[in-house]
Parts: structure tokens; sequence; C-alpha cells
């Protein structure tokens, strides 16, 4: 925080966000008060994966979801989004995100990747000195951990990986 470090600090997201909606804000150019901040910290939990994924997250907020098409983000809509007050439909939506972690872990992060490189590419181009962090902070077990080639992946993008627990 500014108060720990002596800098500006700005917060993107609020908590039960994922990478998706840093990218949005970015894209829309949402944080407009930046003036080439020296670092821009996402702070990625494990569960980020499958907040990729859902449908609704906190609050009865609809979730901002994303598939790669040709080879570019795009901004998906399903129906399941208007249908979620039904528990039956919450018991789908949520299995149907599970599947989707499921084979985005399986598949090596392709859409969680292409997130991280469009995001930096935005902030490449919008703030000159800034560099990108991503800060894993560690959950539940070792095995939910991100896999050491997906950090590999993430330090080739040009964004620096720390691990909070290093």
């Amino acid at each position: 925080t500014a108060a720990d470090t002596g800098r500006t600090s700005y917060s993107m997201g609020a908590a039960g966000l994922s990478i998706n909606w840093i990218y949005k804000r970015l894209l829309l150019n949402q944080n407009p008060e930046f003036e080439n901040p020296e670092y821009i910290i996402y702070v990625f939990i494990n569960d980020h994966i499958r907040r990729l994924f859902a449908f609704e997250i906190l609050m009865n907020t609809e979730n901002i979801r994303y598939k790669i098409k040709n080879g570019r983000l795009e901004e998906t809509k399903s129906i399941l989004n208007y249908l979620y007050s039904s528990f039956f439909i919450k018991k789908l939506a949520r299995t149907i995100a599970a599947k989707e972690r499921k084979k985005e872990i399986k598949d090596g992060y392709p859409l969680f990747n292409k997130l991280l490189f469009e995001t930096k590419k935005i902030i490449d181009s919008r703030y000159k000195d800034t560099k990108f962090v991503l800060l894993e902070y560690p959950q539940l077990k070792d095995e939910n951990r991100l896999p050491e080639e997906e950090i590999e992946k993430i330090k080739s993008m040009g964004i620096i990986y720390i691990n909070a627990e290093e």
C-alpha cells in the first residue's frame, strides 16, 4: 500500500475478480488516473482459473467471460447468466465452469495466457515504464499452484512472477 511503500497505489479490481476484469478495465481505459505507474500488480490465487469460466461472482455480479476465437479474445455471454437465480441453473453452471477449468489446466492455460499477454500489451502501449507483476498468493495445497512450465510462460511474456510464499 502507499502507506507501506511511500508510492501511490491504485486498485484495479475487487475481491473475487480475475485477470479478465483487469484486461477489460484496461481495454476500456477505466483507470484514467494512472500516470505511468511504476508497477501494476495482479495478485493471483489458484481459484482465478475457475473464475475465468464462472457465470456469476460476488454479489450477483455477472462475470465477464472470454473465449479465444481466431486467435483473438472475444467477450461471450451465456443464457445461463440470465437464468442464474434458479438452483438447477446454478448447479449446471458450476459444473460447466469446473469442466472448463480442468480443460484449461490440461491444455496448458491457453485462455489465461492470452488474457495475460493482451493485458501486458495494453500496459506496454499505455504506460511506457510500467512493470507488470503477477504475484501468486498460494492457497490450499501445493498441487493448486501454477506449474513451473506456466511460470516460465508468464516470465517469457515479460511479466515479473513472484510467489508470495518465497
